[in-house]
Formats: structure tokens, C-alpha cells, sequence
């Protein structure tokens, strides 16, 4: 019961929220960024797309419940399709390390997971969103998050780009609606095709 109610409280507060322009659009050139990852691992897109295509995962956070979901699921399906042919994935969030790290071991995660808290990637990508007042405490007492704690006050826009190996976004998914995720099948299409 109390899961179908804070999923209600998701779906209803979805329209409280501001909404502005997110994202960069396919065609533009991908920001480059060397980061570590939660496990202490150091990322660097400029040296994965050396290898392959990368598809890059833009989230709320460890305490979003579609994000978990969404982590899971690319774990399970999404990613065996692409080690297979050669791509690379990250996942990126603005929540805190120990969040992200324990969102990461519960859903059994093997992809580096970055905690981008000073926002030097995210907004790059342009990927930020405000929250009203409402719902900002509503996720403060629903989720225990608190859009306070945030270097700017806003929250992550749910995203996947695709990169290839040139640097330029081949494929963009960025939505305001938190339920609505990019389709695996069009992640894969979009990296067959940077091949």
C-alpha cells in the first residue's frame, strides 16, 4: 500500500513541476569529461569512444524509484547487448556517492555510476530541471531528498545519449516526465548505426 501510494505522489506531482527546455540535441558534439566513478574508478569519455560507441545515462538519483528501476533493467537487458558489440555505458547522477552506492549494489550494477555533485558534467549536458515548492517537499518527505542539498536547487532530467566515435551525439532522449525512459530498441538501433 504504501509503495502505491508514493507512486501516486510521483505520478500526481509530476505536474506541479516547472518545464523547461533539457538537453542536447543529436548532431551536437558530446562535452568531453574525465570523472571517477563510485567506485573509485576513473572514467574518461575521450578514451572510451577510443574503443567504441558510449551511451551515456543522465538520472535523478538513488532515491528516485524509476531511476532504480531503470538501472536495474539496463543492467539486466540493455547491457549484454552492448558489451557484445563493443559499447561502453555510464550512468550519470548529481546525488550524493553513498546514495548512488548503495542504489548501485542493490540493483547489482557493473557499469560505472558517477556522482556528478558539482554539476560539472550535467550541465554540459543541459540537463537540469527546477521543482515548485510543492513538490520539493513532498520528495523531502516521501523520498528523503531535499532539492536544498543540490549545488543550483534542481534536480537531474531523466537522459541517454548515444555517442559515437567521432563525439557527436547520434541519438538524444531527454524527458520531463520521470516515467517515460528511453526504449532499448532504439538505444541499440542508434548504436548499430555509429558502428
Amino acid at each position: 500500500m504504501r509503495i502505491l501510494l508514493l507512486l501516486y505522489l510521483l505520478c500526481f506531482t509530476h505536474s506541479l513541476q516547472a518545464k523547461v527546455e533539457a538537453g542536447l540535441n543529436v548532431g551536437a558534439m558530446a562535452p568531453l569529461f574525465d570523472s571517477m566513478d563510485i567506485a573509485g574508478k576513473k572514467f574518461s569519455l575521450k578514451e572510451k569512444l577510443q574503443q567504441g560507441p558510449v551511451v551515456i545515462v543522465f538520472y535523478r538519483g538513488g532515491w528516485c524509484p524509476y531511476c532504480n528501476i531503470q538501472l536495474s533493467d539496463i543492467e539486466r537487458k540493455l547491457l549484454p547487448q552492448l558489451t557484445k558489440i563493443n559499447v561502453s555505458l555510464v550512468a550519470i547522477s548529481s546525488d550524493k556517492p553513498d546514495r548512488l552506492t548503495t542504489a548501485a549494489l542493490k540493483n547489482r550494477l557493473s557499469f560505472p555510476v558517477i556522482s556528478d555533485r558539482e554539476l560539472k558534467i550535467i550541465q554540459k549536458y543541459q540537463l537540469r530541471q527546477p521543482l515548485d515548492a510543492k513538490t520539493t517537499q513532498i520528495y523531502k518527505d516521501k523520498l528523503n531528498f531535499d532539492v536544498a542539498e543540490e549545488v543550483d536547487k534542481k534536480i537531474t532530467v531523466p537522459a541517454v545519449y548515444v555517442v559515437n566515435q567521432k563525439g557527436n551525439i547520434v541519438y538524444a532522449f531527454a524527458e520531463f516526465n520521470y516515467k517515460v525512459r528511453a526504449p532499448h530498441s532504439d538505444i541499440v538501433a542508434a548504436v548499430k548505426a555509429a558502428q
